[in-house]
């Protein structure tokens, strides 16, 4: 079954779920995968169709309480789309539509009794010519992601992170996924992010200062710049410079250059010629 999408970029559907139901469960949010006659495990997915559905399931986490369990499964393929239903036990979510305004994929609310939530998202086997396509950051946020949590939580495993201080774990790391969804865009800054995060600009400032010893302003920056160096280190994309800089939310190369020395002690040019 693995031949009715094409293999563009690519990772399967099985990755992109495998690697939700880890995310879900730092937040103590279960996610079971319902099995089918579909061969899911083989079924592929382009970086852009990918981006598309960490958006809305991201987005989705974020309403979520702890406790909450989902079901996700193939329903159907037909028409050239995947049909994934999924069904979330323990909140109602069918009136807050800003859940679904995040993404381009056509989705179908189901409304039904009680404290659940049903969707129907549909992923279509090819690209849309008129979606833009982005780099797909994934890759590099897990290495990167990694480099934060072993600078703020100290050198260890994530498991290990989650011990010495589980609810700053989480934060940190729903922090990161949002200024990942947001990177390219310019206007995602400080009061952004706590409306994301249900927060008051005030209490958003003291939990990263909690826990990064950074104001938000500067934990943002240093995000954007240790992407940067993720970006210059992959020598099959070779990005230049300019290239890394606008990828990761910067308009200025010169002020992009300055940021990345400060920080790393060495031009971002430099780091490149060292890193090839």
């Amino acid at each position: 079954m693995g031949t009715l999408l094409p293999k563009l970029d690519i990772s399967t559907l099985y990755d992109w779920l495998d690697e939700l139901k880890l995310e879900a469960s730092h937040q103590d949010i279960d996610i079971k995968i319902v099995p089918d006659n579909y061969g899911h495990r083989q079924l592929s997915i382009n970086s852009q169709i990918k981006n598309q559905l960490d958006k809305l399931f991201y987005r989705i986490l974020d309403f979520i309480p702890e406790g909450c369990k989902i079901k996700i499964g193939v329903a159907s393929i037909k028409n050239k789309e995947i049909c994934i239903n999924v069904f979330i036990q323990g909140i109602d979510l069918y009136r807050i539509t800003e859940i679904l305004s995040i993404t381009q994929l056509k989705v179908n609310r189901i409304h039904i009794e009680g404290t659940n939530t049903q969707y129907q998202i549909y992923v279509p086997t090819g690209i849309n010519a008129h979606w833009e396509k982005p780099l797909n950051f994934s890759p590099y946020y897990i290495e990167m992601n990694k480099s934060l949590r072993n600078h703020f939580f100290g050198k260890g495993s994530k498991e290990e992170a989650c011990k010495i201080n589980k609810d700053h774990h989480i934060l940190l790391n729903k922090i990161n996924k949002l200024l990942e969804l947001h990177l390219q865009d310019g206007d995602y800054g400080v009061a952004e992010l706590a409306k994301s995060l249900n927060m008051s600009r005030t209490h958003l400032y003291r939990k990263v200062k909690e826990i990064t010893e950074k104001s938000p302003l500067s934990y943002i920056m240093i995000f954007k710049l240790e992407l940067a160096k993720q970006l210059l280190k992959d020598t099959k994309q070779d990005l230049s410079v300019t290239e890394v800089a606008y990828s990761c939310g910067f308009s200025d190369k010169g002020h992009f250059s300055r940021s990345f020395k400060k920080y790393f002690g060495i031009t971002p040019s430099s780091f490149k010629k060292q890193a090839m």
